[in-house]
């Protein structure tokens, strides 16, 4: 499923030049990413919101490997196949050609991916995190502990920020340190899943807070249908 529902869409290419966001590259290994245990599968429809209120929508699949910080992003867009990975501190993409100046979305900034994955792992508990002590901070009027996030690369900085009064963390900040941008991925609607004996975010919304949390403006909206 993909729908354009347009006021009249920016190129990718500048849409990415706007946001100073780091960027992907085209070429991918053939092996794909190295999961291990506890990976999750899962559909969802993604909706891109462009500045003037427009957004792209379209069916994707999402792989989680939590051991190995990596995410890979399928769908089947109007134009061929569409895969972004992030593995590690690498980002890449491959199938639809985003550099031409038309009206498609931004589908693999190399941010959002990060916001994406540890928005899902981060907030449904797949990951093993530390928390190093932090000074509670107030965000939007709640109150959370900040923590920071290693292995997302030079560009990123990722700080999870647990709710102090859920005891979940239910929102992830990414900042590119390079470029200036920076995301908030608020997860929400756990879904507990028997298999893995954990309750998954079934919504993450994404907002982009470059010029402050108070002018934050959505950018993606996934809304998981299933995971295996």
């Amino acid at each position: 499923m993909r729908k354009l529902i347009t006021k009249g869409l920016l190129p990718c290419s500048l849409l990415l030049l706007a946001a100073g966001c780091v960027q992907t590259k085209q070429t991918l290994e053939p092996a794909g990413i190295a999961c291990g245990a506890g990976q999750v599968s899962a559909r969802c429809i993604a909706r891109y919101f462009t500045e003037s209120g427009s957004f792209y929508m379209t069916e994707q699949t999402h792989r989680f490997c939590p051991q190995s910080l990596s995410l890979e992003i399928q769908s089947s867009e109007p134009r061929g196949k569409l895969v972004c990975r992030m593995n590690g501190q690498n980002f890449q993409w491959s199938g639809v050609n985003t550099s031409e100046k038309d009206t498609w979305p931004p589908l693999c900034r190399a941010d959002i991916l990060a916001a994406v994955f540890y928005g899902f792992t981060a907030g449904g508990g797949l990951l093993n995190i530390k928390e190093q002590g932090a000074e509670p901070v107030k965000l939007e009027g709640r109150w959370y502990v900040p923590i920071a996030m290693k292995g997302a690369g030079p560009d990123l900085e990722i700080t999870a920020m647990r709710n102090l009064s859920s005891g979940l963390i239910d929102t992830v900040k990414t900042e590119n340190r390079t470029g200036g941008a920076a995301l908030l991925a608020v997860s929400s609607q756990p879904w507990y899943v028997e298999r893995l004996n954990k309750s998954l975010p079934k919504k993450i919304d994404i907002f982009d807070i470059s010029s402050g949390v108070w002018s934050k403006r959505l950018i993606l909206q996934v809304g998981y249908i299933d995971f295996q």
